[in-house]
């Protein structure tokens, strides 16, 4: 009985601090030992016991997220799905890496070395339908994105786990020097992002707009009003421009654009015919409409009403060269590489439309991806939302604004347009290759290992 108290215990320490680490509630350090309690709890009680602890964690943490009690309070309406949802399927990488502890009584030394490969290739799976990674809980910290732009948010999502399961081994083998090597290594983390990555100043004004309308007369306002405070380009959500673009057809974006006292923007629309149509988006500019750029990566069931994109786009105007992206796109590394590698793009726009989720927490879970596309790619992204998080990034990956959630409106920031050479845009997932190389070694080391001697005072213990 008193097992199974601690074991509840462990269950919601672990669900309470890996919302706590995520945003919005953006307390980074718990990442890093959010999981150590379930690890701890159920090393050696069996796989079954070990995966039920990671799930029930996750299934738990959702929860939390719906309920709110964690978070400042929010006028948003919202159901809950996509947070269970992700939360759900996350909660089996977290439930098979319990699991594996589970099974193991007496972990040898290189074990959570392999663990955490293990962990990051399971993640790389969830691409398939909803993306979701550790590293989220660190897209403030600096010293990540740095990080990011080698190995990409799989180096990241490593380093996260890594620490995880090194204070469960440690902690459990009363290892003091494993747990003070972690601890000097959370020092130094936390200790260079106090004084690093800090916003700069920019060259170019850029405009947010944070809206669920889509009547036209309304966006001009917002647009007029960007182009007052100096912004150069703005960019409206996803699909702010379809009741203004019936069937593909934007004479009314255009005129727009070529008023004198409206900035260039950018959105998204239907392109194409009625029953399935892409989703596509364009700048309009004095210049005219841009080339358009239609969405690669559908969300959920969009794909049973729109087309899917096949190749990435780009558009020059006023002299830079912007990048065009949509949404759910950002979820997905080399998608946003793709984008990154056309000639002379210099900046990303990404227009969006998220799903509502309880206290902004799915707004805030897609907004965090944006950090990490930035440093990777070595270019400013500018994303807007229909309800919350919108923002501004640098090319380091530094957040330059960012708009709350339930927010409507706009907001002006500065930004640099520039090209950052980063090891991540040069050579794509190869963090992800080598994680699929320690966990074959793993694999043969643990095969060919001779078996672990049980220790001299377990064995005294016994007789």
């Amino acid at each position: 009985m008193q097992r199974a108290f601690w074991g509840l215990i462990a269950i919601l320490a672990s669900a309470v601090m890996f919302v706590l680490a995520l945003p919005p509630a953006d307390l980074a350090p718990f990442g890093f030992f959010c999981f150590t309690p379930i690890l701890v709890a159920f090393r050696g009680k069996g796989f079954a016991w070990g995966f039920f602890a990671g799930v029930a964690a996750l299934i738990l943490g959702a929860l939390v997220c719906w309920g709110g009690w964690l978070y400042t309070p929010s006028l948003m309406n919202a159901t809950p799905d996509w947070n269970f949802a992700a939360f759900g399927l996350f909660g089996i990488v977290v439930g098979l890496s319990c699991a594996i502890i589970g099974e193991i009584k007496n972990p040898p030394s290189w074990l959570p070395w392999a663990l955490a490969a293990w962990a990051v290739l399971f993640e790389s799976l969830l691409l398939v339908y909803i993306p979701a990674h550790i590293a989220l809980t660190q897209y403030r910290m600096f010293p990540a994105m740095k990080l990011a732009s080698i190995g990409g948010i799989w180096a990241v999502s490593y380093v996260v786990w890594l620490l995880n399961f090194l204070l469960a081994q440690g902690y459990v083998a009363r290892n003091k020097k494993a747990m003070a090597t972690c601890g000097a290594f959370l020092g130094l983390y936390f200790g260079l992002n106090a004084f690093t990555g800090f916003p700069r100043a920019g060259e170019l004004k850029v405009a947010m707009l944070q809206t669920e309308t889509q009547v036209l007369d309304v966006l001009a306002v917002y647009n007029k009003d960007a182009t007052g405070n100096g912004a150069k380009i703005v960019v409206w959500p996803e699909l702010a421009g379809q009741a203004s673009a019936p069937f593909g057809n934007t004479d009314q974006l255009r005129e727009l654009a070529a008023l004198p006292d409206q900035a260039a923007f950018v959105t998204s629309f239907e392109d194409g015919n009625e029953l399935m149509p892409y989703n596509a988006a364009a700048i309009f500019s004095n210049e005219g409409e841009s080339e358009r750029y239609r969405k690669r990566k559908l969300f959920g069931g969009e794909g049973n009403y729109h087309l899917r994109g096949t190749k990435p786009a780009s558009a020059k105007v006023g002299g830079i060269t912007y990048g065009l992206n949509i949404c759910f796109d950002s979820c997905f590394p080399l998608i946003m590489r793709d984008t990154a590698m056309l000639d002379d793009v210099s900046i990303v726009l990404l227009p969006t439309l998220d799903p509502i989720g309880p206290y902004g927490t799915v707004q805030a879970f897609h907004a965090a991806y944006t950090p990490f596309r930035a440093a990777e790619m070595g270019v400013p992204i500018v994303r807007t939302d229909t309800t919350a998080y919108s923002m501004v990034v640098d090319s380091r990956g530094v957040i330059v604004a960012q708009m709350g959630s339930g927010f409507e409106g706009v907001l002006v920031a500065e930004v640099t347009p520039e090209r950052r050479d980063t090891l991540y845009r040069r050579l794509g997932d190869w963090f992800l290759i080598l994680c699929g190389f320690i966990v074959v070694a793993g694999l043969i080391k643990g095969r060919t290992a001779a078996p672990r001697r049980e220790p001299s005072s377990l064995k005294k213990r016994r007789k």
